[in-house]
């Protein structure tokens, strides 16, 4: 495996005069919008130290108002009674996922080292690994391996037989084997990608509010501290239909904008909540779900596995674990004198851990 680009077969023919070679440098690129992944670490709880079969001993905090009976005030007789603790476990599965990339520089077309004002390298010194173009090849390996550790940290399945999937189970795959906390979006079930599209944001909006009353039934539920995260398939819907609705959108669905403040309502992405929780969009579900050879089923028309996907619970209770802060997203780049290529190397030793298996909904 190795660096590919279709630089040469596809855009190279089109420059047929010096009018159209005129921009046909790196300077004047355009390029394709994208929605940008985050960086995992910014956007979850990371737990270092760990271990792959460490064991996490949680507390239960479980009431017990049956303790310190009425007895007859006029006996002297103890009366005893129970004290108890009651503790549950969590044990955690890291994984390490891993590739390096070789390039051997004297093999890439003139053209193409024209269009990155780069030159052919023949002497077998040190190579300068910050040129514009290894930056360029770079930053696409240093995307792939953070939404890579996204991957295994949320999808990973150990009953998959994809190398990409099985080495442990991530935070769905854990949060699916308890089916008391999910809520079901029948959409999912669709027999093709166009037939698990939503007919209306209304649907999502009934999906998530399914949700908070699921979870307002139970102990745990603190709106204060609570978040959602949705696909995009969701949230892009939900927000499209609010704002159809304009002023008649539910007083509960909020976004927060200070210059609009005086302005009509607009919802967005960006600092929407319902019932004062915040509706975080997951962008990088979504790639992984329709770029994964596993859950695209092909791609095209074909359905995705779950494509519309939901968590309600706390920022604490959605934990990724690593051994230590280097070795999340760990990049090196370098040049071999050996056999002079420069090699992209990347790794990430994660595992996504859900502590409190019932402290939590999910909507699948």
């Amino acid at each position: 495996m190795g660096y590919t680009d279709n630089f040469v077969a596809d855009l190279l023919p089109l420059v047929t005069d010096l009018v159209s070679a005129e921009k046909m440098e790196m300077s004047e690129m355009l390029y394709s919008k994208a929605f940008m992944d985050s960086d995992i670490a910014e956007q979850n709880e990371i737990v270092t130290g760990v271990r792959h079969g460490q064991v996490l001993p949680i507390l239960k905090d479980t009431p017990q108002p049956e303790s310190f009976p009425f007895v007859d005030e006029t006996d002297c007789a103890e009366t005893d009674c129970d004290l108890s603790h009651e503790f549950s476990s969590h044990k955690w599965e890291i994984g390490l996922i891993e590739c390096r990339v070789g390039i051997c520089l004297r093999t890439f077309n003139e053209n193409f080292l024209k269009f990155f004002n780069a030159v052919r390298h023949t002497q077998t010194g040190d190579i300068d690994v910050d040129t514009a173009l290894l930056m360029f090849i770079s930053g696409k390996f240093i995307q792939n391996l953070n939404l890579s550790t996204w991957r295994a940290a949320y999808f990973g399945d150990k009953s998959s037989a994809s190398a990409y999937f099985s080495g442990v189970d991530g935070i769905f795959t854990q949060m699916e084997a308890n089916a008391a906390q999910i809520v079901e979006i029948t959409e999912n079930d669709g027999a093709t990608f166009a037939a698990q599209a939503f007919a209306s944001g209304e649907d999502v909006y009934d999906y998530l509010i399914a949700m908070y009353e699921k979870a307002a039934e139970q102990p745990w539920f603190d709106p204060s501290i609570l978040e959602f995260r949705v696909t995009r398939s969701m949230s892009t819907k939900l927000v499209s239909w609010l704002n159809a609705l304009g002023k008649k959108a539910p007083m509960n669905c909020g976004c927060i904008d200070p210059e609009r403040a005086v302005a009509s309502n607009v919802f967005m992405l960006q600092g929407l909540t319902i019932n004062g929780i915040p509706v975080m969009t997951r962008n990088e579900w979504d790639s992984i779900i329709n770029y994964s050879t596993e859950l695209n089923g092909g791609g095209g028309v074909n359905a995705r596995v779950n494509p519309h996907r939901a968590i309600l619970t706390y920022r604490q209770n959605l934990l990724i674990g690593t051994s230590e802060t280097e070795a999340l997203n760990s990049f090196d780049i370098w040049h071999s004198k050996d056999d002079n290529k420069v090699y992209l190397k990347g790794s990430s030793y994660v595992g996504g851990g859900v502590p409190l298996t019932d402290e939590y909904i999910l909507g699948i």
